[in-house]
């Protein structure tokens, strides 16, 4: 099984959009999204927009709040947002969307 790992994207919507193209083109099975997606300034919409409507891969995207081993989380298949995750990105977009 061949899988990718990103992870501190930090808002960087160009490097990420980058990195979501090239995942595109190798033989990957699935895609884990780590975490710390957007930090809260320029770029946080745009990072997370992209985040959401990436369907060309299997994912899984996991929010860690606290450092914790792979086998400690209860992950769940493709479109799963944990309840606290999902409103943390909505909190976000308005925010940043005023």
């Amino acid at each position: 099984m061949r899988i990718a790992l990103i992870s501190d994207i930090h808002s960087n919507h160009i490097a990420f959009r980058e990195v979501l193209d090239d995942l595109k083109r190798r033989n990957l099975d699935e895609v884990f999204f780590l975490g710390d997606y957007a930090f809260g300034g320029s770029g946080s919409v745009e990072t997370v927009d992209a985040l959401m409507s990436f369907k060309d891969l299997p994912c899984i995207i996991i929010k860690v709040i606290k450092k914790v081993t792979l086998n400690q989380l209860k992950i769940k298949k493709r479109g799963y947002f944990p309840k606290c995750t999902q409103s943390i990105m909505n909190w976000g977009r308005n925010v940043l969307t005023g």
